[in-house]
């Protein structure tokens, strides 16, 4: 029995470490995407902009699937999907656990429901009818 407990600690200690290493290769293609040879404090207050604006949420592997939950999965895949195929190359080149990983990117929209605002009048008009 304590031998599945010790496989099964290292089984999860490295899902931790390829977890630790995806986001450490975000972190650095925004960096990168970024880069301002000029101004070192420019480069790192645009990627941590752009990293605040995508929210990314969790990061999970699973075999050779890395599975990224965002709150705006738009801005992280670009237009025309031009900023997701961009990071899908650094990540070939880069990452040495698993060749060519599927990305699945996902929405968490758990951040809209729980974040208070205030409702326009409209709006409440439109929920008080719901509810009726």
């Amino acid at each position: 029995m304590n031998i599945i407990k010790i496989i099964f600690r290292n089984i999860e200690a490295m899902k931790l470490l390829k977890i630790r290493k995806v986001a450490s290769l975000i972190r650095d293609f925004y960096l990168d995407k970024n880069k301002d040879i000029n101004d070192m404090d420019k480069t790192y207050k645009h990627a941590q902009e752009e990293i605040i604006m995508v929210g990314f949420t969790n990061i999970d592997i699973k075999s050779n699937k890395i599975i990224i939950t965002l709150r705006r999965p738009g801005i992280f895949i670009g237009r025309k999907g031009e900023n997701i195929n961009a990071f899908k190359e650094y990540l070939n080149k880069n990452i040495k656990f698993c060749k060519n990983p599927e990305i699945d990117i996902k929405e968490d929209m758990i951040f809209d429901f729980i974040y208070p605002y205030l409702p326009d009048s409209d709006c409440l008009y439109e929920l008080d009818d719901l509810l009726i």
